[in-house]
């Protein structure tokens, strides 16, 4: 990742600040590890914060497990709510 951030700098032309947070969102069901995000973003001035996941099983959704629902669910939904809440208080 730190090689093609050093790539978009040089394409650019502008001194670009970036940070990255690695995050596994189909893991993340609490607030509370939301507020990890937050933290480490906290006193920089965030220009874009891009909210974006997916996970998904193909198949019917009458033969989903519980569990493959429940990932999907914490994946495309929960954590841009979350994160959003967490990044706003």
């Amino acid at each position: 990742m730190i090689e093609k951030l050093e790539e978009i700098k040089r394409e650019s032309g502008r001194d670009i600040k970036t940070k990255y947070i690695v995050a596994d969102f189909s893991e993340m069901t609490k607030y509370a590890d939301y507020e990890y995000i937050a933290e480490e973003l906290k006193g920089i001035d965030v220009g874009m914060l891009v909210l974006n996941a997916g996970w998904a099983v193909m198949g019917h959704f009458q033969i989903l497990e519980p569990v493959e629902i429940q990932t999907m669910i914490n994946t495309e939904a929960l954590h841009p709510v979350y994160t959003l809440k967490a990044m706003l208080s």
